[in-house]
């Protein structure tokens, strides 16, 4: 509920009336920003700025489009152009909320600058002024396409469109009459145009096609002027093809502002729609239809550069929150003997000697472990072991906003299978009958992971309710009046009510949580898996907005196992990122790996008073370094590895720094498409630094560190030996930092297969890690006086220092080769940068090498 300013404005509000005649004497000069500081004193400075900017854009285009964070006072944005608008005599607006709750808001909100906002009260209800209604109301009120609305602002205008496909819905069918769209304009006065357009002549009525034309475009420019549009959503677009609620008024795809012919399009030529998907999204035309970019084409960039190319024009404005006080963002580790026994038996299902005993499960099972699945049984385990947690946060004198994402999330138990539920109808007899032999077998052989007793487990709202009787709750099965009292009585510093439950879904947002009046700390508990930063941001924004007096403490509550990590790595690089760079552009990306980083840096600190700074900082650096700059942070935010902690991540596994694993991935000089391949992959030291926009395999044995790449890297991830890699599979780059083995062993076996590997068709290349001593070199000098091998050339080595690995355990001495095809015979180049006894002063050093 973004009333904080109605709050802090309140003791105001008799002056302003006072002045209210001074006001209205005032002349709008549209544009003008101390004019609107005079007339909007109410507003804060970025959002009297706002307000410039809509009235800019209105002097040229329909609409404009505000994706402001979550916190930021949207509404007042709002309230602050629409008071311009009457000011000049435009008083018939339209303002559309998702609920009844936000337009009560918008109508307290309206009083602050004298604004009288009525709601409509059914579906029959429509008169001029300012008006509010639910997107429930204003698509079933076919009164409404019948006023002709000066201003129509839209509040989470995502509501429009919110299906992939871009089909359109009621709301934005009636979007387009109510707004007055082009494409509305034609079925209205057509036969007008046509009728001023004919004259006569020789007896006989003819129309001028010239003067049709001429009048068709001149009313049809008034017809689309007189009504402007105002878009307000931190997150408008989740699909590309959401974009088409902007149509028309942002952008002009079908809805064009002037008279079109039809033109015979050739099999395979895109029409206008299509062409805007292929300039901006890098889409394709095959076989006559519109079809998704292929993989050399870099999505997220063009995303991105969509959202800054609108901006730049002034159709698109976005900023963060800016408040005085700072946050926190931790994710805290909560151990849980349940979590891992249950991550046990779940790379037990992953083993390689599993799947050869048990051809069916193996091929079956993870039909179970679906995302939903998965994440229910997650918030479970997390409310039962969040309890101590939230008592410590409440003795310290603190409010506790937790968040789920179910109202009733009691999953079955994750090692009882049952075939029917695994395998589908029209699958394979043989597999069903297998299927069942292999859960037979399966419960004999492992009673100890059938019978595992989760009875100490339930929904995470009892949990938490029997622990906390006077928890409050605001969810879909909570009254709209009683979700109005529990966020009262909660954000009263006073009350003894300190704990509120909150489904995702019901309180993401349009509530405000946040300490009004200073002393009272918010913590905000999340127990689901943070996979869409955009969603994370506007839950954070409950407690984070205009107006706060203290700081406040973010907690995302996570067991770390791998069977969590498998999740959050499955949601986190596919839901998210269209949503986020539509809305917040080169942001966008920043804010992804600030969610990803805080998930593989999890800690176990216990609550103190040190928290809820800090947060501000940590992100403004992350969007400002280099991306060298941001490598060193990932090297230097991994703990030192030691016998204790490293014991799970695999046989001679010494982990690549990461700004060294950039640097050989940018010597790798990849192009767009091509096929790249990183074997023994590891945690992604090197594999993160995978361009987007090329075609990305990871090969990883260890379930353990195969659950931190998949969240760290872009491409197909395969939990199995490089060795088990079918020699089909052909790459144009390959870059490696294999086991050594005894001697080097291993590591000349995995770089003699890497050379398998490469692409006969055109340059490739491989870039590795390797021991550097007599007994690698003899091992290196033999395989190139292999005949098979006179094609390939070891073009450059570099020669690495002792301190490469140290913090991974060993001073072991090292060297990175770079073997080609294809090349002329030039002389091997040779790097030494044996000499740097200190990292950072090696990092310096690589940073602008080239090769």
């Amino acid at each position: 509920m973004e009333t904080t300013q109605t709050l802090n404005l309140a003791s105001s509000v008799g002056q302003l009336l006072l002045e209210f005649s001074s006001f209205n004497d005032l002349q709008v000069k549209e544009g003008d920003l101390v004019n609107i500081q005079d007339m909007l004193p109410e507003l804060f400075p970025k959002q009297q700025k706002d307000v410039q900017k809509a009235e800019q854009r209105f002097k040229r285009g329909k609409g404009i489009l505000f994706t402001n964070g979550t916190g930021t006072g949207k509404t007042f944005v709002g309230l602050g152009i629409i008071k311009r608008f009457n000011a000049r005599n435009k008083r018939n607006i339209l303002v559309v909320v998702p609920t009844d709750k936000k337009a009560k808001d918008w109508i307290i909100d309206g009083q602050v600058l004298n604004l009288e906002i009525r709601l409509l009260e059914n579906t029959k209800d429509c008169k001029p002024r300012i008006t509010v209604t639910t997107y429930a109301n204003f698509y079933q009120n076919e009164r409404l396409s019948d006023l002709d609305f000066d201003l129509v602002v839209y509040d989470e205008c995502h509501y429009l469109l919110q299906n992939g496909s871009g089909n359109f819905t009621e709301s934005l069918w009636k979007h387009k009459h109510v707004a007055k769209l082009p494409s509305t304009f034609e079925q209205k006065y057509r036969d007008d145009i046509r009728q001023a357009a004919t004259s006569e002549k020789d007896g006989e009525n003819y129309v001028d096609n010239n003067l049709y034309k001429s009048i068709y475009n001149r009313r049809l420019a008034e017809y689309i002027n007189s009504t402007k549009v105002v878009f307000l959503s931190a997150s408008p677009f989740a699909y590309h093809k959401s974009i088409m609620l902007g149509d028309g008024c942002l952008w002009d795809i079908y809805e064009k502002p002037y008279l079109t012919e039809y033109v015979h399009r050739s099999y395979n030529e895109p029409d206008d729609y299509e062409k805007f998907f292929i300039e901006h999204f890098g889409y394709r035309m095959r076989y006559n239809k519109l079809t998704t970019p292929d993989s050399q084409v870099n999505v997220s960039l063009m995303e991105r550069n969509f959202y800054e190319k609108f901006r730049k024009e002034g159709i698109v404005s976005g900023r963060k929150i800016h408040v005085d006080k700072d946050y926190s963002r931790d994710f805290i580790i909560v151990n849980s003997e349940i979590g891992a026994r249950i991550d046990q038996g779940k790379e037990l299902l992953y083993s390689s000697d599993f799947r050869e005993r048990y051809k069916y499960l193996s091929k079956y099972h993870h039909r179970k472990f679906n995302y939903n699945y998965t994440n229910q049984l997650l918030e479970c385990i997390k409310a039962k072991e969040v309890i101590s947690r939230i008592e410590e946060h409440l003795k310290l004198g603190r409010k506790v906003v937790i968040f789920h994402n179910y109202n009733n999330s009691l999953p079955s138990h994750p090692f009882y299978f049952e075939a029917n539920k695994l395998i589908r109808s029209e699958e394979e007899s043989v597999d069903k009958i297998g299927l069942h032999e292999d859960i037979e077998r399966f419960n004999q052989e492992y009673p100890e992971l059938v019978n595992l007793d989760l009875s100490n487990l339930v929904n995470p709202r009892q949990t938490i309710k029997e622990c906390f009787p006077n928890a409050l709750e605001i969810n879909g099965t909570v009254s709209k009046k009683n979700r109005i009292q529990n966020i009262n009585l909660f954000n009263d510093n006073n009350s003894k009510f300190n704990v509120l439950l909150v489904q995702t879904k019901a309180g993401k947002e349009g509530i405000s949580l946040h300490d009004k009046l200073g002393g009272v700390n918010r913590v905000l508990m999340t127990l689901g898996l943070p996979t869409a930063p955009t969603d994370a941001i506007q839950i954070e924004g409950r407690i984070y907005r205009i107006g706060l007096m203290s700081d406040a403490i973010y907690e995302y509550i996570t067991l770390h196992t791998n069977f969590e990590r498998y999740a959050f790595a499955e949601k986190i690089a596919t839901r998210s990122r269209t949503a986020e760079n539509l809305a917040m552009g080169e942001q966008a990306r920043n804010l992804e790996l600030v969610f990803t980083e805080g998930y593989l840096n999890a800690h176990d600190e216990r609550p103190s008073n040190d928290q809820g700074t800090g947060g501000k900082d940590s992100d403004f650096q992350f969007e400002t370094i280099s991306e060298f700059d941001k490598a060193k942070s990932y090297y230097f935010g991994m703990g030192k590895r030691t016998a204790s902690n490293k014991s799970r991540e695999g046989i001679d596994y010494f982990a690549t720094p990461e700004p060294l694993g950039l640097k050989m991935v940018e010597w790798l000089n990849a192009k767009p498409g091509d096929a790249l391949l990183e074997p023994s992959a590891g945690h992604g030291a090197i594999g993160r630094f995978f361009p987007e926009n090329t075609d990305n395999t990871f090969i990883e044995p260890s379930y353990t560190l195969c659950s931190r790449l998949s969240i760290n890297v872009n491409g197909e991830v395969k939990t199995q030996r490089f060795e088990d890699l079918n020699i089909i599979n052909k790459y144009k780059g390959i870059v490696m930092n294999p086991p050594f083995g005894s001697a080097g062993k291993t590591a000349m076996e995995h770089v003699s297969k890497a050379i398998k590997h490469l692409s006969k068709n055109g340059k490739a290349k491989v870039i590795a890690i390797v021991p550097n001593g007599s007994s690698m070199e003899k091992r290196l000098n033999k395989f190139f006086a292999l005949k098979e091998n006179r094609n390939i050339k070891l073009s450059c080595e570099m020669i690495l220092p002792f301190v490469v690995f140290e913090r991974s355990g060993t001073k072991v001495g090292t060297k990175i080769i770079v073997i080609e095809n294809q090349i002329t015979d030039l002389p091997k180049r040779t790097i030494d940068l044996s000499l740097y006894n200190d990292i950072n002063a090696f990092f310096d050093a690589i940073e602008n090498l080239k090769i």
